[in-house]
């Protein structure tokens, strides 16, 4: 037998299809004891933020420094940086859900001021490489 024992808000896609605002969260009796010792509250949040991110990695050889960073500065969103992608021959990648404990240091801070649509600002993991990161949405 399951017993509703809690209430949790759910997210505006799941309301917007369903068109409620409240959804039941169902244990199974005897589970409770467990829930509780985990601290499940039927949230899911987190003190760490996740990003959605794209990235944009031209080889410098191709590019110049300059032109990347001038048109990468100017995105406005992942569909842009997706066409600019394309046009400036750049090699894509997509990170959905990465937790910001997964990137080094300096991205965490950098991501942390980046507005969403936006791009960080061009780093090189080697002399050969350009890459910035587009905030396509935080969890």
């Amino acid at each position: 037998m399951l017993t509703v024992i809690d209430q949790v808000e759910i997210g505006p896609m799941l309301k917007k299809t369903l068109g409620l605002g409240l959804v039941a969260a169902l244990l199974v009796p005897g589970n409770l004891a467990n829930a509780a010792q985990e601290g499940v509250s039927g949230t899911r949040s987190s003190a760490v933020p996740t990003y959605h991110l794209m990235q944009l990695e031209v080889k410098t050889a191709k590019v110049s420094l300059g032109d990347f960073e001038a048109k990468t500065s100017a995105i406005g969103s992942c569909n842009e940086a997706k066409s600019l992608a394309k046009e400036m021959g750049a090699k894509t990648r997509r990170n959905r859900f990465k937790r910001a404990s997964q990137l080094p240091e300096f991205l965490r801070d950098t991501l942390a001021e980046t507005q969403a649509g936006k791009a960080t600002p061009v780093f090189q993991p080697n002399a050969t490489t350009a890459r910035v990161l587009v905030l396509c949405g935080r969890g």
